[in-house]
């Protein structure tokens, strides 16, 4: 079996099609565990430079929550701001309904594969990518709404990053603007049961390639910091049957409700609504999402 990671390419033994190795009862990459990264990965640069096809192959896919977005483009109009907007899956769907978005990221593996997708849509003139931290960036436009998509505030682990992005993000509306805040509502199971454990397997198929991708997500719950450790393994099977192994290490930070909605008054917001899902069923404690609809004040 070949896996590469980092430029460095290996020969790992093969236990069936696809080997997950383990210690524990808990898979191991290359020999070391999964949320240790492999000696051979560079500290600095892009993490995401690596992964970023997969990724948005595996969650560059998902749909469930434009309608909402648009919907409220449909309300609110524009100009609009996405703060970490990945690969560009929500701001092509808000570009393609005719609104001016600007989307902010500090990948520029993510920013590029957006401008790709925007290029292949024909929607470069609706859309402006921008590389910066969105705890502290300064645009000289203002926005009429925004909003972070699917978990993007969670990719800052500490409370004051968090705050910090919210502010951020007050300083770029128009007065009476909106922010929309897309988290998931944390699972009790995370407290209950915390430790290490698979939460996600599948199967992808690449269009352009042709070549099949398993996709794993290991999963490691800190109830204490309340951080979500997370490897996204894809293994990419080629027609010859041969193996090459990518690994995306996030760590996210989850906000219980009472918490988020502090965050955001302090950051200068009034919480007008809070959602349980894209089709905003009221929130309750056994939803998957937590959608908060904010106003400047």
């Amino acid at each position: 079996m070949r896996a590469a990671s980092g430029g460095a390419v290996h020969e790992l033994p093969l236990c069936g099609p696809l080997a997950v190795w383990t210690s524990g009862g808990f898979p191991h990459i290359i020999g070391r565990n999964a949320f240790e990264p492999p000696g051979e990965v560079p500290v600095s640069g892009d993490p995401c430079a690596r992964a970023v096809r997969f990724y948005d192959l595996d969650e560059g896919r998902f749909t469930e929550d434009l309608g909402l977005y648009v919907g409220l483009a449909e309300r609110w109009g524009g100009p609009i701001l996405e703060l970490g907007c990945g690969t560009g899956r929500v701001l092509a769907a808000l570009a393609a309904a005719g609104y001016h978005v600007v989307g902010l990221d500090r990948s520029e593996a993510m920013l590029a594969a957006a401008r790709e997708r925007l290029a292949r849509r024909g929607l470069l003139a609706q859309a402006r990518l921008v590389p910066g931290d969105m705890r502290h960036f300064a645009l000289e436009e203002r926005f009429a709404w925004a909003f972070c998509a699917m978990n993007s505030l969670m990719h800052l682990t500490s409370l004051e990053d968090q705050l910090a992005t919210l502010e951020a993000a007050h300083r770029h509306l128009r007065p009476g603007g909106y922010l929309v805040l897309d988290l998931t509502n944390p699972d009790p199971g995370w407290l209950l049961e915390p430790g290490e454990k698979i939460v996600r397997v599948g199967v992808l198929e690449d269009p352009e390639t042709g070549t099949v991708v398993v996709r794993q997500v290991l999963q490691r719950a800190d109830p204490l910091r309340q951080v979500l450790d997370l490897v996204y393994i894809y293994d990419e099977v080629d027609p010859e049957g041969r193996v090459r192994r990518v690994l995306l290490p996030l760590r996210l930070r989850y906000l219980f409700p009472a918490e988020a909605r502090l965050l955001l008054e302090r950051a200068g917001f009034a919480v007008e609504a809070v959602y349980g899902s894209y089709e905003m069923e009221p929130f309750d404690a056994t939803g998957d999402r937590m959608i908060f609809v904010c106003r400047s004040r």
